[in-house]
């Protein structure tokens, strides 16, 4: 039906994404990247849907709980930093009647802590020690942010309307709060720790989010604008008169991408410590750099690895 799923005739939101370069970039690397923004974004989809009875949904509450878990869970096994929404998730859970299996996925996840700790000696990856530990470093975390903005100027728009659209779920359910407070949360995390020296990688897992959110919220209105008598204002009236418009400039918010490399000198792959992943994996196979050329005799190699090799 049109109300549980807005726009099915027009894919907005796949032609959207479809055009996100950096989505290409790290779907064909060798980094987790994709496999945990997939976990993120459907366990917060499903959030947000379950938090404002959204979206067509044939099981019931206790599964939908499960299910949601699940994918965090999943997320806090790819990243440490997935724990954060597993973590607001059965917070928004308190006080709530539930059945003990809504319980599994934060047990699997005290499991699989207590697991690395015997296996690795710590709970927390050497990555984790590498780009985060404790300290904040918000000088360069401003520059991961503004980098964002520099190479998908387009999407500002879309993501303030996205920060305002989630501040307004706010209500007395503490399943919207939670839910709101981890992405922005999120944003604040990567912002402290100062990001990452690979341009996007941190930023990626929460930009299909935020992006749905937008989403969902231009076609709730169009679906409302159908109604002759909510035309009458006159932000409406335009919004109706260009419909065409407003669903061509969400489409190519993510396609427009200005490479900051493009005219920067060979041996440039740096801009402010932040680069683009395909700048650091040169055509080291070729040269024989880094590798062993020994076990690589009598093949002829067409393909290895990938972005990252």
């Amino acid at each position: 039906e049109r109300t549980l799923r807005p726009f099915a005739n027009l894919p907005l939101f796949l032609l959207h994404l479809s055009f996100f370069y950096h989505a290409w970039v790290f779907a064909t690397s060798g980094l987790e990247t994709m496999m945990y923004t997939l976990f993120v974004t459907m366990g917060l989809v499903e959030w947000r849907n379950q938090s404002m009875g959204e979206g067509e949904s044939k099981i019931n509450d206790t599964n939908r709980n499960l299910l949601i878990g699940f994918l965090f869970l999943l997320a806090s096994i790819m990243r440490p930093d997935g724990a954060l929404f597993l973590g607001f998730f059965f917070v928004s859970l308190w006080k709530m009647k539930k059945k003990l299996s809504t319980y599994l996925p934060i047990v699997g996840f005290i499991f699989f802590l207590i697991w690395r700790y015997n296996y690795y000696g710590d709970f927390l990856p050497n990555t984790y020690y590498a780009k985060a530990d404790s300290r904040s470093y918000f000088s360069q975390g401003l520059m991961y942010f503004l980098y964002w903005m520099r190479v998908y100027p387009m999407y500002f728009p879309l993501l303030m309307i996205s920060i305002f659209s989630l501040f307004r779920l706010f209500t007395n359910r503490l399943g919207n709060i939670a839910l709101v407070f981890s992405v922005y949360i999120y944003i604040f995390y990567v912002i402290y720790v100062g990001g990452d020296f690979m341009a996007m990688r941190f930023w990626l897992p929460i930009i299909p989010f935020l992006s749905w959110q937008v989403y969902i919220g231009f076609s709730n209105k169009m679906d409302s604008l159908q109604i002759e008598s909510n035309q009458i204002t006159t932000v409406n009236r335009i919004i109706t008169k260009n419909l065409v418009l407003l669903q061509f400039l969400f489409i190519i918010s993510l396609s427009v991408y200005l490479d900051p490399f493009k005219n920067q000198e060979n041996n440039n792959i740096l801009i402010n410590e932040i680069g683009e992943e395909r700048n650091f994996y040169k055509n080291s196979l070729a040269s024989g750099l880094g590798y062993d050329l020994e076990a690589l005799n009598n093949f002829k190699v067409a393909f290895f690895g990938a972005q990252a090799h």
